[in-house]
């Protein structure tokens, strides 16, 4: 033990040449003080001798901070002082990279966090693309799931890297492409069997089921649903409009049936913040959270091997047994790239003569 350090200094005090520095850094953070112990010299570009520093660790207060390099000095083997864990790392990363992100984003990652579970406690240098992939290939999430796991990855990598927390980026090797599969074999599998939705029908007081019936009888796609803001809804005039879709012709208003009516207001009234849909705890609900939590789990439970965007395609079979006019289709369901210029150009449906269209889908 080096007899120097062996008193500790005072928080009020200058930290001694050689025993580390304490940094406080920008933002509103959980551990905003940055802690880096001495780690040698290294000579400028114009021949002067530096201290070079190395992160060990962040802490809540400044004092915390000299415990942890006291702490380190009296520690034989450096390389065992303190590594940090994945979890460690994570919430390192989090404190700065959440600052300026959206809701969404941030509930994303803390959801590919949590799959993770098996990594919390292990020391973060020590793992190999090894230990990532296993992750990946038996969390048992889907491929939307993964893509945002195997991002995570990479952001607390460089993260690491960074900051002299590791040497090598092992996130660039995982493969996750070996999970993107075809799930339907034939057309048949992709449109809901009356069977099944009437089974929908019979569970439709839970929420989560509502939101399924409600793909079913707009076919809109999942991402502009749950993009869905009170402010676009009209549940006087029994429409919503679509302000955020992958393509310029699926901004539109789409119309509300009278047989789920009462599923929109149900979700309007309870929502405690902009968006119409929600998770449990009211934060905005985001594709893969859908899914991993809400509506495969629905599915599974009744055997089912649907998609979210199956309800898009029973959408439109239902309407065309229904003998609903095609343009009428299209224009509900935003395809108006393939209408022809006679039905782009001349026809226009009021929004109470489109609801009079869903009203004429069968309930099961």
């Amino acid at each position: 033990m080096n007899e120097y350090y062996s008193i500790m200094p005072r928080a009020d005090m200058k930290l001694p040449n050689g025993y580390g520095t304490i940094r406080k850094e920008k933002g509103r953070r959980r551990y905003p003080y940055a802690v880096y112990a001495s780690d040698g010299k290294c000579r400028t570009k114009d021949g002067k001798l530096k201290t070079k520093y190395k992160r060990i660790g962040s802490t809540s207060t400044r004092e915390e901070g000299i415990i942890l390099l006291n702490r380190y000095h009296h520690v034989n083997d450096k390389t065992l002082f303190l590594l940090p864990t994945f979890a460690d790392i994570y919430h390192m990363w989090k404190e700065e990279y959440f600052s300026n992100q959206e809701k969404p984003v941030i509930v994303d990652y803390s959801a590919a966090f949590k799959t993770a579970e098996t990594l919390h406690d292990k020391i973060f240098i020590y793992l190999k693309t090894s230990d990532l992939q296993y992750v990946i290939d038996h969390c048992g999430k889907n491929y939307p799931t993964l893509r945002k796991l195997a991002s995570l990855f990479r952001h607390l990598y460089r993260y690491a890297m960074s900051n002299d927390l590791c040497d090598k980026n092992y996130a660039s090797y995982i493969n996750i492409k070996k999970h993107k599969k075809i799930v339907y074999v034939n057309e048949e599998d992709k449109v809901f069997s009356s069977e099944a939705i009437s089974i929908l029908w019979e569970y439709r007081e839970n929420p989560y089921y509502q939101m399924i019936l409600i793909l079913i009888y707009t076919g809109v796609r999942i991402g502009e649903l749950l993009s869905l803001r009170k402010e676009n809804l009209n549940l006087e005039e029994q429409y919503f409009i679509i302000v955020n879709s992958k393509t310029q012709s699926g901004l539109r208003k789409v119309p509300i049936a009278d047989k789920i009516v009462p599923f929109f207001e149900e979700w309007n009234k309870k929502s405690e913040i902009d968006f119409v849909f929600t998770t449990i705890d009211n934060n905005p609900l985001v594709y893969s959270n859908y899914r991993d939590t809400y509506f495969d789990p629905i599915m599974q439970y009744h055997g089912f091997h649907y998609t979210p965007h199956c309800c898009r395609h029973i959408f439109v079979s239902l309407m065309m047994k229904a003998n609903i006019n095609p343009t009428v289709i299209k224009q509900i369901v935003g395809h108006k790239r393939v209408m022809s210029i006679t039905e782009s150009v001349y026809t226009h449906f009021t929004n109470k003569e489109l609801v009079e269209q869903v009203n004429e889908i069968i309930i099961y």
